[in-house]
């Protein structure tokens, strides 16, 4: 699991969520209106309320949701941190900024003084580097950041991820 995942599962827990990982669900039963009946190959539970996450379009009897869950990805990559000057030059009001196309792009500056670039479709691996070096690994969204804001080959690529 990703960070994500852990963090959302830890709050979730100090307020007082009961987490059953590696237990998919084969059975879901509504129970008097005030409840519900979870049945998984290793026993079932009972609870009030049920958090439908990871893997509800894969197995068990959510078909109502398998037909409707269409995955979609996204790629991130962010700069090392830009002096004040650098960032001056490059966005120099500090807005954000995005595209209106059908797989949106979009840049903004972090707490941290990096750039972060996003967009869809998401891609695997990327390398982190030069941003030049980096721009084939990191396709369409890199490819349209840099049309809309020019990046100088002096700025260093910091990460690279996809959802």
């Amino acid at each position: 699991m990703g960070k994500y995942v852990h963090g959302l599962a830890s709050a979730a827990a100090r307020h007082g969520a009961h987490l059953h990982e590696n237990s998919p669900v084969t059975g879901i039963r509504r129970l008097n209106g005030q409840a519900h009946r979870l049945t998984t190959p290793r026993g079932s539970v009972n609870a009030r309320q049920v958090l439908l996450a990871t893997g509800t379009s894969a197995v068990g009897p959510l078909s109502w949701f398998r037909r409707r869950i269409v995955p979609v990805g996204a790629f991130l990559i962010v700069t090392e941190p830009l002096s004040r000057e650098q960032l001056d030059a490059l966005v120099p009001g500090r807005r954000n900024a995005t595209d209106t196309r059908n797989f949106v792009s979009y840049f903004r500056v972090t707490p941290d003084n990096r750039l972060l670039f996003g967009g869809a479709p998401g891609l695997p691996d990327p390398t982190p580097g030069r941003m030049s070096k980096a721009a084939p690994s990191c396709g369409a969204p890199w490819s349209r950041s840099s049309r809309t804001l020019p990046i100088p080959g002096s700025i260093i690529a910091g990460a690279g991820w996809s959802i």
